[in-house]
């Protein structure tokens, strides 16, 4: 029997606790056909990217939504998903419309389309962020006002202005 052209030995891929792989191990020789089969969710996407080595990953959030990453190809990857430091703007994005939205409810207005742009400065110290908020309908100036204040709420940018203390640990097996 020939060498095998390749050899995945106990892939293990975690997402916060949950384990998307555990243990996989797989042999592919010279001439065979080889076919990764399973439900949605069974981890073979997470396995063909841990064996190709992508920049592309998925992350978990609440156990239920997936979320994924990529870099441009500039830097290696494929661009089949925006690179995880976009995902800071749309998040203060998402935010500020979704604060808004629900301060407007509380207030019985009818709130039109809302259209947030987040631009970023990553070479600017400290690095900056700027938002514009475009709103379609008509508001008075004190609506407007109140809109404004309640988008200063949002946690995402209250997050962002008081700043982080990052603990990072990195978790692996060690290999004997």
């Amino acid at each position: 029997m020939s060498d095998p052209l390749l050899r995945v030995e106990r892939v293990v891929k975690r997402f916060g606790g949950f384990h998307a792989l555990a243990g996989v191990s797989l042999e592919v020789r010279a001439g065979e056909r080889f076919g990764l089969i399973g439900p949605n969710g069974s981890g073979k996407t997470t396995l063909i990217s841990c064996i190709s080595g992508t920049l592309r990953n998925e992350v978990l959030i609440r156990d239920a939504f997936v979320l994924e990453t990529d870099e441009p190809e500039s830097v290696g990857g494929e661009d089949t998903a925006p690179a995880p430091h976009e995902l800071l703007g749309a998040a203060l994005a998402s935010c500020v419309s979704t604060t808004m939205a629900m301060y407007a409810r509380t207030k019985g207005w009818e709130l039109g389309d809302v259209l947030v742009e987040v631009g970023y400065d990553k070479d600017a110290t400290p690095r900056r962020f700027t938002v514009d908020v475009f709103l379609d309908g008509e508001y008075d100036a004190d609506q407007i006002a109140r809109l404004e204040r309640a988008a200063a709420t949002c946690p995402v940018r209250r997050s962002l202005e008081a700043g982080f203390a990052l603990e990072e640990h990195v978790h692996a097996s060690v290999l004997v």
